[in-house]
Parts: C-alpha cells; sequence; structure tokens
C-alpha cells in the first residue's frame, strides 16, 4: 500500500496542457488573428506546421504586427501543430506581452527573482573582480620596478659597499628574485689612523 503524500525525492506526475487550448484563450484575449495555417510533411513521418498570425502587439501595445511561426518537426501533424502553438506562446512570453498565470507562476516568479539577483551578484562580483586583478597587476608592476632599481643601485654600489648581490629563482612567480647580504670585514686596529 502506497504512503499518502508526496516525498521531495518523488518525480512528479507531468500533465500536459493541450497547447491549443492554451493558444485559443491568449488569441481571444488579444484579439490575435489567424491569417494562414499549413501542415508541411518534410519527408515521410516529419512535420511542422506553419501559422502566421496578425494582431500581435508590439511593446508600446499601441501598434499591431504579424509573424509567420514554425514549430519544431514532429513525427505527426497533431504534434507539429501543438510545436508551433508552444513556439506562439513562447514567443509572446518572451517579449512580456503576456505571462501564464497557472498553478507554478507565483513560483516562477520566486525562482526568476532568485536567478536576477545571483546574475546580479556575479555580474558584481566579476566587476570586483577584474578591478582587483587590475589592481594587483599594477601593484606588482610597481614592485617589479622597485626592485630593478635596487638590483642597479646595490650592482653600481657593490665595490664601494660590503653588500653582494645574487640571484636566486622564484617558481612562483618566474622571476629571480635580488638576494642581497652585507659582507663585514674586520680591520685591525694597527691600521685605524686617527
Amino acid at each position: 500500500m502506497p504512503e499518502s503524500g508526496a516525498t521531495s525525492d518523488q518525480e512528479p506526475i507531468t500533465i500536459d496542457i493541450d497547447r491549443k487550448f492554451l493558444f485559443d484563450t491568449v488569441s481571444k484575449k488579444l484579439g490575435l488573428t489567424i491569417d494562414d495555417k499549413e501542415i508541411l510533411e518534410i519527408r515521410h513521418n516529419d512535420y511542422s506546421f506553419k501559422l502566421q498570425e496578425s494582431g500581435i502587439p508590439c511593446n508600446d501595445s499601441q501598434q499591431r504586427t504579424a509573424k509567420t511561426f514554425y514549430g519544431d518537426f514532429a513525427p505527426t501533424p497533431s504534434h507539429a501543430t501543438q510545436n508551433t502553438y508552444n513556439e506562439v506562446l513562447k514567443y509572446l512570453t518572451s517579449e512580456n506581452i503576456i505571462a501564464i498565470n497557472d498553478y507554478n507562476y507565483p513560483a516562477l516568479l520566486e525562482t526568476k527573482k532568485d536567478l536576477d539577483e545571483t546574475t546580479a551578484h556575479l555580474l558584481i562580483a566579476n566587476y570586483v573582480e577584474t578591478q582587483f586583478d587590475m589592481s594587483l597587476s599594477c601593484v606588482k608592476s610597481g614592485y617589479n620596478i622597485i626592485l630593478s632599481k635596487l638590483d642597479d643601485i646595490f650592482i653600481k654600489l657593490s665595490d664601494v659597499l660590503p653588500i653582494t648581490v645574487s640571484h636566486q629563482s622564484d617558481e612562483e612567480n618566474n622571476q629571480a628574485p635580488l638576494i642581497w647580504s652585507t659582507q663585514v670585514q674586520l680591520i685591525p686596529m694597527s691600521h685605524v689612523h686617527f
């Protein structure tokens, strides 16, 4: 005997809503007109449905336009027709002309809000990371210039000052940082003149 209630691991039952029903409802609400429709048999068991529709609102909703829609290829004419109705609904939704307020619509809005917020955070993080990389690159470049100038100074003064300059490879940065060491030479007191 199956347990009552669904678990989170259980696959939900998929309920297909006839796209023609949704299309007819949307067409009636928006005042759309079908100008032409035709089933196209591309090859045996490969159909497409062409639908030309007019009265589609533009973004400002004052002007109307006509558009031709083709759905994905399908093995039967009825599947091809459903695919084309689906393309019309997708177009109207993506252009923000309609929003189908069904049972899942509030969850869809919440998910879209989360997605938009996450995308915004990622864009900001990407920008900040780029700025940080540029700043780090400038600091590193300045550091390398200072080291290069110190290298030149120490090389020029190595015969005057008790300094030895040697290079040691840095595997992490593929650079050869300088190692400076001082040489202290003790002078006997007998050689010191006052």
